[in-house]
């Protein structure tokens, strides 16, 4: 193969590898803070989004009013008065008769 031809097919494999990298990682989803209404029974926590269903049982880390985090146990702000919390979930969760259900990472009882 003549160097001119070998060198451009160098820069189109590059280029071709740079574009599908960029793509690839544009598309990328994250974990997001949600705010949604609580509903709180004992130690279970679920919150509804307009497609999807967080629920969280026992224990999940926390930040505390303060700001302080707290690896595991049970949120303060999580109970039976509560009406709304922020929730870091999923950006995608599993599907279960149509609804969407998302794992919850965190609790934050700042707001």
């Amino acid at each position: 193969m003549p160097k001119p031809l070998l060198a451009a097919f160098a820069v189109f494999l590059l280029l071709f590898g740079a574009v599908f990298g960029f793509m690839v990682g544009a598309n990328k989803s994250e974990a997001q803070w949600k705010q949604t209404q609580a509903s709180v029974s004992g130690q279970t926590a679920s919150f509804e989004g307009p497609t999807w269903t967080a629920k969280i049982a026992t224990s999940v880390p926390w930040f505390d009013a303060d700001g302080t985090f707290h690896a595991g146990g049970w949120p303060a702000c999580l109970t039976e008065h509560s009406t709304n919390g922020f929730i870091y979930v999923a950006p995608h969760g599993i599907d279960v008769d149509g609804h969407t259900v998302r794992p919850v990472y965190a609790v934050d009882c700042r707001h």
